[in-house]
């Protein structure tokens, strides 16, 4: 009875063939698919660490030119707005506390990796630690759980720049409406 059955799924049915060549493709595509991401966490990580090196190093030139500035600013201030409804406010942000939350002084390493790093990690433990996500852009990974992304990073022209942070335990306290 053993023989019989080892003897059944030996013999490919009529167009088995074809399931072979299509799993082996998909399978293929997959593999492909995986080492564009590689090169993606490769390159995004190389961008990350000098974003946070320039931070670390309150290297203004550096860090700006890592960043979407409109991007980043519309991003904040959306999460600004958001967190300020839930407390009950509706008042518009200033555009110039917005700018100040943009500055190498409000980038901390520890706070970026989660991880309590001492020094900016390497590339290598970067990439470790980058997700590219569907849309094509990709964030450096908080070990959470659930994983959060803290920096996201689109690819813009030649270089990948930062257009978007997670704000974390945000309570806004703004003077009373007069």
């Amino acid at each position: 009875m053993r023989s019989e059955a080892v003897g059944a799924t030996a013999q490919a049915p009529p167009g088995g063939r074809t399931l072979i060549r299509r799993t082996t493709i998909a399978v293929l595509a997959v593999g492909l698919s995986a080492c564009g991401d590689a090169e993606v966490r490769t390159s995004v990580a190389k961008e990350a660490r000098s974003f946070l090196v320039a931070a670390q190093s309150e290297d203004r030139k550096t860090f700006y030119g890592h960043l979407d500035r409109k991007a980043l600013r519309a991003d904040i201030r959306a999460q600004l707005e958001a967190q300020a409804r839930k407390q009950g406010d509706t008042r518009p942000f200033d555009e110039a506390a917005i700018n100040r939350m943009i500055e190498p002084e409000s980038f901390s390493i520890q706070g970026v990796t989660g991880l309590g790093m001492r020094g900016v990690p390497k590339a290598e433990q970067i990439a470790l630690m980058i997700k590219v996500l569907p849309d094509g852009r990709a964030c450096l990974v908080e070990p959470a759980i659930p994983p959060k992304c803290v920096l996201t990073f689109e690819r813009q022209a030649d270089r990948w720049k930062l257009v978007a942070v997670a704000a974390s335990n945000m309570e806004i306290q703004r003077a009373p409406v007069r």
